[in-house]
């Protein structure tokens, strides 16, 4: 019965770690990683890209609503390339976003608002290798680049703390297996002490000491992403 509850318990403990795992993972690959990824690929990419004059056939800016009020401008361009016509809808350099970190979605709105009045070309940045791809502003938003660093660290972070319960869970005992009674057992059941091994009453099951470390990590990356989040929607 012992050995069963044992399994149990272990079986309790290991979904908890998964639900934990997978959620915080796909969270920080999703909000974090891989638009951080695409940031970074951008600052690479924008060394090579070259200048061509624009025309603005479409141009919008989209509200969002939820918690907070957040922003997207959306536009098609036309340009030539090597005497051949290409459209692009791409803005910045590092991957197109609605959001709200200070003032950039309304203000490149506005610029291109300005421009398309006024019956102006744009500025386009294109990749000679690839003249499909060409962008509006070619610049890293480095506010934007801070803002995913705590989820691209820390909530994967979380997932490879789960991982590693996991593993302390479920590894087989490098120790044999001795029968351990606390001493308040052996006093209620006049059972002599010095023919006993006493378990210390600190001692804590491995299994919850390692959740433990995970929900830790947890409240970390939940309490800086919080953070975070309120000081650029403030």
């Amino acid at each position: 019965m012992k050995k069963i509850k044992t399994i149990a318990s272990k079986i309790g403990f290991s979904l908890i770690a998964v639900l934990f795992g997978v959620s915080f993972t796909a969270a920080g690959m999703g909000a974090g990683a891989i638009p951080l990824a695409k940031q970074i690929i951008g600052l690479w990419k924008a060394q090579n890209l070259v200048a061509v004059q624009a025309q603005i056939e479409k141009l919008s800016l989209e509200e969002h609503d939820g918690e907070t009020r957040t922003y997207q401008v959306k536009a098609e361009f036309s340009y030539s390339y090597q005497a051949l016509g290409h459209r692009s809808k791409r803005i910045n350099i590092g991957g197109d976003s609605n959001d709200n970190i200070g003032d950039y979605q309304r203000d490149i709105y506005r610029e291109l608002q300005r421009a398309k009045d006024q019956e102006q070309s744009v500025t386009l940045w294109v990749d000679p290798d690839d003249p499909e791809f060409a962008v509006y502003d070619r610049a890293i938003r480095w506010m934007r680049l801070l803002f995913l660093l705590p989820f691209a660290s820390l909530f994967p972070a979380v997932g490879i703390g789960a991982c590693w319960a996991l593993w302390k869970i479920w590894r087989p005992s490098a120790e044999p297996v001795i029968p351990v009674v606390t001493a308040e057992f052996a006093q209620q059941h006049k059972v002599p002490l010095s023919s006993l091994i006493i378990a210390p009453r600190t001692k804590r099951c491995v299994a919850n000491g390692c959740l433990c470390r995970v929900l830790e990590l947890a409240l970390l990356a939940n309490r800086w992403g919080g953070i975070i989040l309120i000081s650029y929607w403030q």
